[in-house]
């Protein structure tokens, strides 16, 4: 049975061009810059896909019979042909004659019952175009779309089939999708895949770091230093993020990256060591602790000379006049004069430090790539094989009281040897009469102390103290930033000067110590005791007693790490759960605060914690008990200022949180 039908469709008609005219009632009355001519061009490509939705005026005036009420944008490209002559005034435009509906409303379900392509529709009719031997830039002229579209499109075409159900099905965003496609690797998407699916929130930033955990980023310091333009020419191959414009994509043979990175260290080293050095050590990263061992000789061109000090002070001034005006008010000429200031000061500063050849010949340098990915060199460390080596050279070769050697007096004395049994207990005899005395003779005793700590924090095994102190100075030391850290920079600058005061074999030392004041005594004890605390706590070590211990001297040094530390995103928050970051908030700020900030996302609420907690003196649970100001817990603000929350926690809105099926 044949239905009746209850709409009635108009059928369209030809009208000449110059017979229409724009209605004054067509909601669209803005275009963006391009919108008319892109229109055009589509036009003159593609031809008029659409008719004109036009109403017949109801007394003709001249030549002109109907309005546009729907198509305003292409009856504006249809006139802009005919400028272009690319058109007649005349040409028949396929028209919809519609009187049912008042012109405002027609113009404006025309516009807003449009739905834009799917994002695969896109990606389908994109490759089907190329497929058919169409560039990128035909495809991008034919859709008025940019290159970087149309290339962001098909890539998606490397994402698995799975993921496209899933993408279909609202199981991830385009988002996601988008993130999975930093890799064509399909087996490896569908396994990372199958780990997010059932959480609730997906980080895009999660799913990338999973796909490229055994690659490198384009930004990391080793390509910064080796130049991606030479890993490429030595066959590597580099995964392009399409999706992120700041991003250069992913190395994935890091194997040809490390190899080409040691290639131009060992370089720089055998440079170093054509100079003269003994021994150049290099590595991507030289561990904090590696040198810790070393005796570290002072360059003879560490102070400045007065001429270099001079221009230092005058390049500084310049530079600080310059830093007093604004930016904007800054000429190029002003700009460019501050770079060349910056690199002149810095010359100074960082200047190759110089030392004489023999002590060259039997030190060495360490090379390894800094955070920007240049290089950093740190000179002259004495190894404590070589430096005992030294002192046993030095020793056998010292003359005796009556002018020879100790070599030739043991070999003169090897006739007269006593029996080791007896000379064990005549130097058992010695010993305790020795303990006795020291022990009614605090200065000595005290001196005695400083000398075999010093001995082990500042030199190396050759020489050694009768008492049996020594210590260590070594502690795990792999957190991110502690190179930078100033604590750790004052400690090597006072391990520096003191190494530059003391004499450089250890057989010398207790004379010096004797020569020394007492407060230049206790300075350098202090240094040497400081140098042996250990604290770290591992996790198959708790050293319980240790850490208890350094909370008591905490209090007796009325100590706060606040002085040095705060918690970053980086340093903290980044590295413990949303959970934890939420209960810092609350402690730090307030419960309505932290639950503001429940939506986000790990990375930005990492972030916005760092921001809320800036000033408040929050610490966390390690940190407490050891911050002799605030023993009650989290050294939290009682001003009662909340600060500033960002716009989006103001009015309610939150970022964008990217959702699975929950």
């Amino acid at each position: 049975a044949k239905t009746k039908s209850t709409i009635t469709l108009d059928e369209s008609i030809n009208i000449p061009l110059n017979q229409l005219k724009l209605s004054d009632e067509n909601v669209r009355k803005t275009f963006g810059k391009d919108a008319v001519a892109d229109m055009a061009a589509d036009i003159r490509t593609n031809g008029l896909i659409q008719s004109l939705s036009v109403r017949p005026l109801p007394a003709p005036d001249g030549r002109i019979t109907h309005e546009v009420q729907g198509g305003g944008r292409r009856f504006r490209a249809l006139q802009l042909l005919v400028r272009q002559k690319a058109l007649p005034d005349d040409a028949p435009i396929p028209c919809v004659p519609n009187e049912r509906g008042v012109i405002p409303q027609i113009s404006l379900a025309e516009n807003i019952n449009r739905e834009a392509l799917h994002p695969l529709d896109e990606y389908r009719a994109f490759a089907d175009m190329q497929a058919r031997g169409k560039s990128e830039e035909d495809i991008s002229a034919a859709f008025r779309v940019s290159i970087a579209v149309v290339k962001q499109r098909l890539r998606l075409g490397s994402a698995s089939p799975v993921l496209h159900k899933a993408f279909l099905d609202e199981k991830i965003s385009l988002r996601d999708l988008m993130a999975f496609c930093v890799t064509d690797n399909h087996e490896r998407q569908e396994q990372v895949w199958k780990q997010v699916k059932n959480q609730t929130y997906i980080s895009t930033h999660t799913i990338k770091q999973m796909l490229t955990e055994n690659t490198v980023a384009a930004t990391d310091k080793r390509v910064t230093f080796v130049g991606i333009e030479v890993y490429r020419a030595a066959g590597g191959y580099v995964e392009v993020d399409l999706f992120d414009q700041a991003h250069e994509g992913y190395l994935t043979d890091v194997d040809l990256l490390n190899q080409l990175v040691q290639a131009k260290l060992d370089q720089e080293a055998d440079k170093l060591k054509a100079l003269g050095w003994k021994w150049a050590h290099t590595g991507a990263t030289i561990p904090y602790g590696e040198t810790s061992g070393c005796d570290q000789l002072t360059p003879e061109n560490e102070e400045l000379t007065d001429e270099q000090q001079q221009r230092l002070e005058a390049l500084e001034a310049e530079r600080d006049e310059l830093h007093e005006l604004d930016d904007a008010d800054l000429t190029k000429k002003q700009k460019k004069r501050l770079e060349v200031l910056d690199a002149d000061i810095g010359a100074i500063e960082n200047r190759v430090p110089v030392f004489a050849e023999e002590d060259m010949a039997r030190a060495g340098v360490t090379v390894e790539i800094n955070g920007s990915g240049g290089l950093r060199i740190a000179y002259g460390y004495v190894k404590p094989e070589d430096a005992e080596a030294e002192a046993r050279e030095n020793q056998s070769s010292a003359p005796s009281a009556g002018g020879v050697s100790a070599a030739q007096e043991v070999e003169d004395d090897a006739s007269a040897k006593l029996p080791d049994s007896l000379v064990m207990d005549l130097t058992e005899f010695r010993t305790a009469s020795l303990q006795a005395a020291l022990a009614n003779s605090p200065d000595v005793a005290f001196l005695s102390v400083l000398h075999a700590i010093t001995l082990s924090v500042l030199y190396s095994h050759g020489s050694k103290s009768c008492l049996q102190l020594t210590v260590s100075t070594s502690f795990p030391n792999y957190a991110d930033g502690l190179k930078d850290y100033r604590p750790v920079r004052d400690m090597a600058d006072l391990r520096k000067a003191w190494t530059a005061m003391l004499p450089k074999n250890g057989s010398d030392l207790w004379s010096a110590l004797q020569a020394m004041p007492r407060p230049e005594q206790m300075k350098l004890l202090a240094f040497a005791a400081a140098s042996s605390l250990n604290v770290v706590v591992q996790k198959h070590d708790q050293r319980v007693s240790q850490v208890q211990h350094s909370h008591q001297l905490s209090a007796a040094l009325d100590f706060d790490i606040r002085t040095d530390w705060k918690a970053t995103a980086d340093n903290f928050f980044k590295r413990v759960t949303k959970a934890s970051i939420l209960a810092a908030v609350t402690e730090a700020r307030d419960d309505q605060t932290a639950e503001l900030m429940s939506h986000m996302k790990k990375q930005g609420m990492a972030t916005e914690a760092e921001r809320l907690i800036d000033g408040t003196g929050w610490l966390p649970e390690t940190f407490r008990a050891e911050t002799a100001n605030d023993q009650s817990g989290g050294g939290i603000d009682d001003t009662g200022d909340d600060g500033d929350l960002p716009d989006f926690l103001q009015d309610g809105d939150t970022p964008e949180e990217v959702t699975t099926n929950a």
